[in-house]
């Protein structure tokens, strides 16, 4: 996720927040799972551990990756990475 530099323009305006969508690392890969349950925890991010995934949904593709998330989402995009991840399978 990235902020906006809307508030240069407008100082009363709350900063966006976007998604950059990016490659998939594996060549074969149609999209990702993502492990719910967190294998580290910091200060300030989860760390959850998370497979590209073949065609069918099940086949597990190269390594496993590593996604961080925020302990400190905003109640706009909240559970987003999770809900992202599952609606890409």
């Amino acid at each position: 996720m990235q902020e906006g530099d809307q508030s240069a323009q407008n100082p009363k305006r709350k900063p966006t927040k976007t998604f950059v969508s990016g490659n998939l690392q594996h060549p074969e890969a149609k999209g990702v799972a993502l492990k719910r349950k967190a294998f580290g925890e910091g200060q300030e991010r989860f760390a959850h551990q998370f497979f590209e995934i073949g065609e069918d949904g099940e086949t597990v593709l190269g390594q496993p990756l590593v996604a961080k998330e925020s302990r400190f989402v905003d109640d706009i995009v909240e559970g987003s990475l999770t809900g992202l991840l599952e609606t890409s399978l």
